[in-house]
């Protein structure tokens, strides 16, 4: 529910800046940036964007002199430093989220290993980083987590950069592994279950556990759905191409999608897409309408010169 709140978050926000770049009201640029300071309370995979944001801003003061728009800029990192202010209240640490700290550690440090040694390596050096920092105060443990996994990720940094190219493919092409799930009670489930899960796991082996347990009409389609990933993929490249550089609120919208696609780094998958797919058939509609309101006028120009 909450990944559908944050898409729709992100959407009303373009919807606003849309409003915004027609009749310049600065209410509208307000609502924009109320809106993403929805959306990253919602969703901390936001929480880099204002740096983004503080661009856009000064981008749109360059056009339009008012300032403003300077000061709305601030509203998203003032909402940051007061829910770190808060978070230090009650655990002592100034921070936004732990669960940078998880992700780093449990997500990105242990798929590093996982590609570059084996699942068990990983798992085990996981579960050794907790051990070491089961007694340490919280500010202590952050820290050395937080230390453990970066060092991890600078070390095999070539595994890491491949995991990242292969993350960002799965962020348009995984079919949606947390539906699919359902319907595979043949498989291991002892962990997240997705074809990549069971190739590095297992190798030819879980291929063909994969393929045996699923059936030749899952199989089939799991094909129609990559496809279909393929042709989307294609289609918001091909809106980006007809943009121009007026469209203020069709770049943002590529502007996010293109963050969001970046920082769902090695864990790429549906669901994070699910944040961008409002705002993608955004676009994807406006290409249709715009390529068709110029061939309609291509053709009747051609009608009155005959």
């Amino acid at each position: 529910m909450s990944d559908w709140i944050f898409a729709w978050s992100l959407f009303i926000a373009i919807y606003f800046l849309f409003v915004f770049e027609k009749n310049h009201g600065i209410i509208y640029l307000l609502l924009y940036n109320f809106m993403l300071c929805v959306a990253v309370l919602i969703k901390p995979v936001l929480l880099y964007f204002f740096v983004i944001n503080f661009i856009i801003h000064l981008y749109i003061y360059y056009n339009n002199k008012n300032k403003l728009v300077l000061a709305l800029s601030i509203l998203m990192p003032l909402v940051i430093l007061f829910w770190s202010m808060r978070n230090e209240k009650l655990t002592g640490v100034f921070h936004y989220t732990y669960m940078t700290t998880n992700n780093l550690y449990n997500y990105n440090a242990r798929l590093t290993l996982e590609h570059k040694f084996n699942v068990e390596y990983a798992d085990s050096a996981v579960i050794e980083w907790r051990k070491e920092s089961l007694n340490m105060n919280f500010h202590d443990k952050c820290l050395y987590l937080n230390k453990k996994a970066s060092s991890t990720i600078l070390e095999y940094w070539h595994n890491y950069i491949m995991l990242q190219v292969r993350g960002m493919a799965k962020f348009w092409l995984d079919p949606g592994r947390y539906d699919i799930v359902n319907f595979l009670p043949q498989l291991d489930r002892g962990a997240s279950l997705s074809f990549f899960y069971q190739w590095d796991k297992f190798k030819w082996t879980g291929m063909k556990q994969y393929i045996v347990g699923v059936g030749p009409w899952f199989i089939l389609s799991l094909f129609c759905l990559l496809i279909f990933n393929i042709i989307f993929i294609v289609a918001v490249i091909c809106s980006c191409k007809k943009m121009q550089k007026s469209d203020l609120a069709a770049i943002v919208s590529v502007v996010i999608i293109m963050y969001i696609w970046i920082m769902t780094g090695p864990i790429g998958n549906a669901r994070f897409k699910l944040a961008v797919l409002p705002i993608s058939l955004w676009l994807i509609g406006k290409y249709l309408w715009t390529t068709n309101r110029s061939q309609t006028s291509k053709r009747s120009l051609e009608y009155q010169e005959d």
